[in-house]
């Protein structure tokens, strides 16, 4: 069988064509390494070198293994390498996932430094619900992921609250809604269609908004289901209904859509955006990225707050 020592000391002799000078570059003496290379043709039943006094050069099996030789040793590098980098943290790649609306100003601060501090590492980025993003952490194909705690069952992740956030409404510009303030109560959307993501995918959420609802005197008059938010806000430009989003969507210029603080929300409905991840699988770079957001978030916290003021009771 062939070893792979083997083939390090054959790509040597196929590349030189000498075994002195193979000798040499491999640092060992030319006896074993002519015993290396005859071991090595026994292996294989097949001769791979032409050898006379004054040449050495490959026959065509010598050329067809100098190129899989080649192969083998570079992919067996690479999971060398690949392996060692994940011992010590350095993953060439992390997969990071966030919700639509969550942490808006903290994780593209902290990509930004950790992209200085961990140039070999690509960050990848994907918007997913929260829901998507517990499965794919579950499944291997997240590494981190920044999600609406209240919103799913984060049970064998390890999650810290990174941002808190209230639910607002979005309404057409042209629909006189809300006080001089920019406030309403539940009770005066009554009459309305909702505009909310489907409910198989924020089954939390609906079952929260529905009981306020109940409380408030009304059921949704219609309920349309979108997948992005994007999609909600032009239905709402639209006048085809209203919908829910979370309060740093205010920062987002969107025509024909006017956002209204709704005062009388349970605190179940309103958001708290968590950094999440599988404990067992973190390594030194992921613990770099998950302190690097914190940290922002935390100096966001304690920044003066440039929003508009939140009127909610």
């Amino acid at each position: 069988m062939m070893e792979l020592r083997q083939l390090r000391h054959f790509i040597v002799v196929a590349e030189e064509l000498h075994f002195g000078r193979a000798a040499t570059q491999l640092g060992m003496a030319q006896p074993p390494l002519s015993q290396s290379i005859q071991r090595l043709e026994e292996s294989l039943d097949a001769r791979l070198l032409d050898r006379t006094s004054r040449q050495v050069s490959l026959t065509p099996a010598g050329k067809v293994l100098q190129r899989e030789a080649m192969a083998i040793i570079a992919q067996v590098d690479f999971a060398e390498q690949a392996v060692r980098r994940q011992a010590r943290g350095e993953l060439s790649r992390m997969r990071i996932a966030f919700s639509p609306m969550s942490a808006m100003r903290i994780l593209p601060a902290a990509v930004k430094v950790f992209n200085e501090r961990w140039p070999n590492i690509e960050v990848q980025l994907d918007e997913q619900l929260s829901t998507q993003q517990v499965e794919g952490l579950r499944n291997g194909n997240l590494d981190i992921g920044i999600l609406n705690r209240n919103m799913v069952n984060t049970d064998g992740l390890d999650v810290r609250v990174i941002e808190y956030s209230r639910v607002i409404v979005a309404v057409p510009a042209k629909w006189k809604l809300g006080d001089e303030n920019g406030t309403l109560r539940l009770a005066e959307l009554a009459g309305h269609s909702f505009v909310l993501s489907p409910q198989h995918l924020t089954p939390h959420f609906h079952t929260a908004l529905e009981s306020a609802c109940r409380k408030a005197g009304f059921s949704p008059k219609r309920i349309q289901q979108v997948a992005q938010p994007y999609s909600m806000f032009n239905l709402v430009a639209n006048e085809l209904g209203i919908g829910f989003v979370q309060d740093t969507a205010r920062h987002l210029p969107i025509d024909g859509v006017r956002f209204v603080t709704v005062r009388d929300l349970p605190d179940s409905m309103h958001g708290e955006a968590a950094v999440a991840w599988v404990p067992r699988a973190l390594t030194p770079a992921l613990r770099a990225m998950i302190s690097l957001i914190e940290r922002i978030a935390e100096r966001e916290r304690a920044a003066p707050d440039e929003r508009p003021a939140d009127h909610s009771v």
